[in-house]
C-alpha cells in the first residue's frame, strides 16, 4: 500500500500525495486519482491580491492530456506550498533525477524577481511596494 506523504484539507476539498499517486477531491466532482508518472506539468500560483491562488496539475489519461484545477485561499496557502515542494521531490524520485523534471517548477523562471516575504508574490527588485499585498519592501 502506498504511504501517505502529504495531505491538505480545505473546505469541501482535499489533496493527498502518496508515493506513486496524487488524489484530488473537489466539491461536487469525481475524485481524481493521478499516477505520478502521468503528471506532465505542474503550475502553482498565488493570486496577486494574495487571498487566493490555484494549483494546476496536467496529466495524461488514456493518451489525452487533462487538467485539474485546485483553488485555495490564504489560510492554507503555506500548506499547499509545502505539498507542491514535496510533490516536486517525489516526482524527481519517480522520474529518476531532477533534470528529468525541470518543467516541474513552482514558478516560472524568476528572471531576477524576488519573493515578497509576506504574501509570496514575485516582485521586481526595483519595486518599493509589493503589488500583491501593498507591503513596503525593506
Amino acid at each position: 500500500m502506498s504511504e501517505l506523504l502529504a495531505k491538505v484539507d480545505m473546505v469541501a476539498q482535499s489533496i493527498e500525495l502518496y508515493e506513486d499517486e496524487l488524489r484530488i477531491q473537489l466539491l461536487m466532482a469525481r475524485k481524481h486519482v493521478i499516477p505520478l508518472k502521468d503528471i506532465v506539468d505542474l503550475e502553482f500560483r498565488r493570486a496577486w491580491f494574495f487571498l487566493a491562488g490555484k494549483l494546476v496539475v496536467v496529466y495524461r489519461e488514456n493518451d489525452t492530456l487533462k487538467k485539474v484545477y485546485v483553488p485555495f485561499n490564504f489560510l492554507v496557502g503555506r500548506c499547499v506550498e509545502s505539498l507542491v515542494a514535496i510533490m516536486i521531490e517525489r516526482l524527481a524520485y519517480v522520474y529518476g533525477n531532477k533534470e528529468a523534471i525541470e518543467f516541474l517548477q513552482m514558478a516560472d523562471d524568476a528572471g531576477g524577481m524576488v519573493q515578497c516575504p509576506y504574501c509570496s508574490s514575485m516582485i521586481s527588485p526595483e519595486m518599493l511596494i509589493c503589488p500583491g499585498c501593498g507591503t513596503p519592501k525593506r
